[in-house]
């Protein structure tokens, strides 16, 4: 793990996991995380939105053709879609980890509905979902955030995905 100090940009490396940085590198889907020197605030830097091992593929070229450009602290850079975040977000949370121990997964996935629900294609969504075959990864966090936390999530993005999973 590397330890950052962000007001004085010093770092140190400080191994706390069973693998290193190069395993990280190639065989992951970000590099080893950014710990601060407090020990809290985790930082991935992610060369994919998913693990390479996962049976669901994303083609990272479609998500980089997606890919909005947005200012960061002053700073140009690219972000996600919204539809292809909603998809990340989806897959992370019940892919990835199942559900479990998500309150903060729902809670992102209900902000990003919310911040980006003028400019959400959910057409667009529904296409993306079914081409990676993620339907049921979408359905389900779409559908337990509208559910637990309100999400605003159209009826009828509920009902189109129910009806291709059955």
């Amino acid at each position: 793990i590397y330890q950052c100090d962000w007001s004085s940009d010093v770092c140190s490396y400080d191994l706390q996991t069973d693998q290193s940085a190069e395993w990280y590198r190639l065989d992951h889907h970000h590099l080893i995380p950014y710990i601060s020197l407090e020990g809290f605030s985790p930082i991935e830097l992610h060369h994919h939105i998913i693990p390479p091992e996962d049976p669901i593929t994303f083609p990272i070229h479609e998500i980089w053709a997606r890919a909005r450009p947005a200012v960061i602290a002053g700073s140009p850079c690219l972000i996600l879609s919204p539809e292809d975040f909603i998809l990340h977000l989806c897959h992370h949370l019940s892919s990835s980890n199942h559900f479990i121990g998500q309150l903060r997964g729902l809670c992102d996935l209900a902000s990003v509905i919310d911040r980006f629900k003028a400019n959400i294609d959910w057409n667009q969504l529904l296409g993306l979902a079914q081409r990676y075959k993620s339907e049921k990864f979408l359905y389900y966090s779409l559908w337990l955030a509208q559910e637990s936390i309100k999400a605003e999530v159209p009826h009828k993005v509920i009902g189109n995905l129910q009806t291709s999973m059955s």
